[in-house]
């Protein structure tokens, strides 16, 4: 969250009384008081309960507060989502910047071809939808905010994929047989299907 503050110039990201930027989940989740202003949950802690009502530390204008203390507040929803947009840009951003000159040239010579485009080279692995993808391909088809959400990855990182099964290559294998039978045999790995 540090880097949200860096890159924010007039500060609507962080805490006016601690200054610590808000986060998405935790302490310090901000929260609006009646009067409009938003205070990180961690501060409005502190703030003297009197009443079951605390006062803003900006215009001691009063905040009921229920049974549940500050926890029944409303969460500023609005930035929330600022937040989670700007962090979801930064993380696409660290992805290319991640990816060194000499990291692509790397990539580029394992020669494997980008899913979206055969004209083009991949270079990234995508996680979730299980592609190779090169820079300009990753971009476009993960600009959307949820597939902004996926896990690219050099290629050189690409986890192991998991061996299929013989008998049903659409499954992966998940089961190795022991029996000494299975042990002379070329197929001791097997699916689901299989295993009964």
């Amino acid at each position: 969250t540090r880097s949200l503050k860096s890159s924010t110039k007039n500060n609507v990201l962080e805490c006016r009384v601690c200054q610590d930027v808000f986060g998405l989940v935790g302490d310090k989740v901000p929260r609006l008081l009646y009067c409009g202003h938003t205070v990180c949950h961690a501060c409005l802690l502190r703030l003297p309960l009197r009443d079951d009502t605390i006062q803003c530390p900006f215009d001691r204008q009063p905040t009921p507060v229920g049974n549940s203390g500050v926890w029944g507040l409303k969460k500023n929803f609005a930035l929330l989502e600022l937040l989670e947009r700007l962090q979801d840009s930064q993380e696409r951003e660290a992805v290319i910047v991640l990816l060194s000159t000499d990291m692509l040239h790397k990539e580029r010579q394992l020669g494997i071809r980008c899913d979206e485009n055969d004209a083009h080279t991949a270079v990234l692995y995508c996680t979730v939808c299980a592609s190779h993808l090169c820079e300009v391909c990753s971009e476009s088809s993960h600009a959307t905010r949820t597939l902004a959400k996926h896990r690219r990855v050099p290629l050189s990182e690409k986890p192991r994929e998991r061996p299929r099964c013989p008998a049903h290559p659409a499954h992966p294998a998940e089961f190795v047989c022991l029996q000494d039978e299975c042990q002379t045999s070329s197929s001791t790995i097997m699916c689901f299907i299989c295993k009964d």
